[in-house]
């Protein structure tokens, strides 16, 4: 929801409905569903935008993470999580 602009993040954990998720709201949708979520362009545009910005690709092969150490391994996990 939050990628269609239904919902926006006031803090970690809480979230404000916007001026568009209550437009939605006013139709009364049976449900709030991905299916429901792809109809929206607000969503599409933004599938479309995490599409071209692919996570990085794992950089480092089975030799070089025996060479690191424990800590460089969770920096890299990290890393590719993020």
């Amino acid at each position: 929801m939050k990628m269609a602009g239904l919902l926006a993040n006031t803090r970690r954990g809480v979230f404000r409905i916007t001026e568009r998720g209550q437009e939605v709201l006013k139709k009364k949708p049976a449900k709030i569903d991905l299916r429901f979520l792809r109809q929206l362009p607000e969503y599409q545009d933004a599938r479309e935008k995490h599409k071209q910005n692919p996570p990085p690709a794992v950089s480092s092969t089975s030799e070089d993470q025996e060479r690191m150490t424990p800590a460089e391994r969770l920096e890299e996990a990290y890393q590719i999580l993020r």
